[in-house]
């Protein structure tokens, strides 16, 4: 056994070596020559403990994902003659394949319309072609739940599984990446005469990204964490899927979110709580948090989400798979660094509040965070604030309650 670790140990610096050497441009046929032997020897797990080394070697994200495709380009072959599980029916990871079954028609579907209207040239016909092809793409943005799922479901199982983890934020980035791609398609297509050099190289991207995100999940991912997540846990995160939901393929009818306040039965909701202000029962206090206009997130003084509101209008999503989790681990890498240094000015006093506002599906949020202090005056946390304020922001004049 020592040996057979010692041979594995020798892979995995091995292949982090050779990947350092493509992302730093080094050339590539003496880099192929040299580790040829190692190349045909990598398994899946060892591709998710390199990434997680290079992406704590703190290079440049950007940097690090053009050379994590060359070299998963290299690896592919080898990578993919190695025999994945057959998961069972209605399965979280069996639900994840199904949806990529479906993309990939999807995909195939849109090729014969981006070799049409590279042949058009009349405007009505050219106008007619990019129509479907918006109408397609428009479609596509459905898959925005299988990423979610992952984002917010499986990322923080694997978290607590492996420590890593860091590959989960490239994977994030590069969803990020694709959902900026497709509105960037979206967007060309709405103008009166798209660009077809620029249609083409966007969809070249989409196309590229989509299917090497698949081939990620299911080649590498998927495979790695399968056998060491319990039957338990794999049924929560379907139980917690009912909620986002799934993109072109149907629910699975045995798994229901409860709708229930206190599903268990522990008579909780008959606990009160003294605020100081007023006494209020604990199934008061969640039916004040999910009427109330706005949602509610609070991470304690080490970064660790521990509460959540959960109202019906919820604008991001949470599921209690984000409990315990680091709020780091809650964003794509290109925004931690913004999220720390917000974080760090909480802390050291130099900021009580921050709000940002953002444009979303024709909507304004409103995005706060505030610090919380205890008795002492000491961090205690920090608690985000989101708020659909278009009508808000749309108010004019006056309405007094007699106007009713």
């Amino acid at each position: 056994m020592s040996e057979y670790l010692q041979n594995r140990n020798g892979i995995i610096d091995s292949l982090f070596e050779f990947s350092l050497g493509i992302i730093h441009g080094e050339k590539g046929s003496e880099l192929l020559k040299k580790y040829e032997n190692l190349l045909s020897q990598v398994y899946p797990e060892d591709v998710l403990i390199v990434v997680d080394k290079l992406v704590g070697t703190g290079e440049d994200m950007e940097l690090l994902k053009t050379g994590i495709n060359k070299v998963l380009n290299v690896l592919y072959t080898t990578i993919n003659e190695i025999e994945s599980p057959v998961y069972p029916k209605n399965h979280f990871l069996e639900l994840m394949l199904r949806e990529n079954t479906e993309l990939d028609q999807r995909l195939k579907s849109i090729k014969p319309l981006n070799r049409l209207f590279n042949k058009l040239s009349d405007p009505v016909e050219l106008k007619e072609a990019y129509a479907g092809l918006k109408a397609k793409l428009i479609d596509l943005q459905s898959f925005h739940v299988h990423y979610i799922r992952k984002e917010n479901i499986l990322f923080p199982v694997v978290e607590k599984l492996r420590d890593d983890h860091r590959c989960l934020s490239m994977m994030w980035s590069f969803h990020d990446d694709i959902r900026r791609i497709l509105k960037s398609l979206i967007a060309l297509l709405e103008k009166a005469e798209p660009d077809k050099k620029a249609l083409n190289s966007l969809l070249g991207d989409l196309f590229f990204k989509m299917y090497a995100i698949r081939f990620r999940e299911e080649k590498i991912l998927f495979p790695v964490i399968y056998p060491h997540v319990s039957g338990d846990e794999w049924n929560d995160m379907l139980m917690q899927s009912a909620e986002i939901g799934y993109a072109w393929i149907k629910s699975p009818d045995n798994y229901k979110l409860t709708t229930a306040l206190f599903p268990d039965g522990s008579g909780l909701q008959d606990a009160e709580v003294d605020l100081g202000t007023g006494k209020i029962r604990a199934s008061q206090l969640m039916m004040l948090f999910r009427h109330l206009p706005v949602d509610i997130t609070y991470i304690d003084k080490d970064d660790r989400v521990v509460f959540y509101s959960d109202p019906p209008h919820r604008i991001f999503p949470r599921l209690k798979a984000v409990i315990g989790r680091t709020v780091q681990n809650c964003h794509p890498p290109e925004s931690v660094s913004i999220v720390n240094d917000l974080l760090d000015a909480f802390r050291a006093g130099q900021k009580q509040k921050e709000s940002f506002w953002i444009n979303m599906r024709g909507k304004v949020i409103l995005i706060e965070y505030f610090a919380l202090k205890d008795a002492e005056g000491a961090y205690a946390g920090t608690i985000e604030v989101s708020q659909d304020v278009t009508t808000i922001k749309n108010l004019k004049g006056e309405k007094r309650l007699l106007d009713m």
